[in-house]
């Protein structure tokens, strides 16, 4: 493994949580986290693992924390938003991951998860998909690097 060599400050609390028999806020209370105060989570890689349940449970959590708290995520987009071809993507990336022990389980439409976002309570939302990600976060790489189709979107979500 390649060190990034990026000093890990002595407040940083590690908390490892089992979305499908744990709960975010009972792992972080049981660390010492303060609900009070506004908190950021990065939740990249993740969402498309769980149950719905397990996914906008932890969502509602967080929308209920103090403002200017939020959240990024990834998610996989709902088949019946994808074309063949992405569809067939899909199909071989779902049977890598189940083989692997971790099968994807949770597909949402973009529509569908905005309008969840802000019933929960989340106010400043911003969904990227694969042309923004790679117009904000991979422009003009010379090693040809980028986001390609529309299996997966990129969503920013604060209170």
């Amino acid at each position: 493994m390649v060190s990034a060599a990026i000093a890990i400050p002595d407040s940083l609390t590690f908390v490892a949580v089992d979305f499908a028999k744990q709960s975010l806020s009972e792992e972080l209370a049981r660390s010492g986290f303060c609900s009070a105060d506004a908190a950021f989570f990065s939740w990249l890689g993740v969402v498309p693992y769980l149950t719905r349940e397990a996914a906008f449970g932890t969502l509602r959590w967080i929308a209920s924390l103090s403002a200017g708290s939020g959240v990024v995520f990834d998610y996989a987009v709902a088949r019946s938003q994808l074309g063949s071809l992405e569809k067939a993507v899909l199909d071989a990336l779902s049977h890598r991951v189940a083989r692997a022990g971790e099968p994807f389980q949770l597909f949402i439409e973009p529509a569908e998860l905005a309008a969840a976002l802000a019933e929960m309570g989340f106010r400043h939302l911003e969904d990227l998909g694969s042309q923004e990600i790679n117009a904000r976060y991979l422009p003009n790489r010379k090693d040809g690097l980028k986001v390609r189709g529309n299996l997966g979107r990129l969503m920013s979500a604060r209170v």
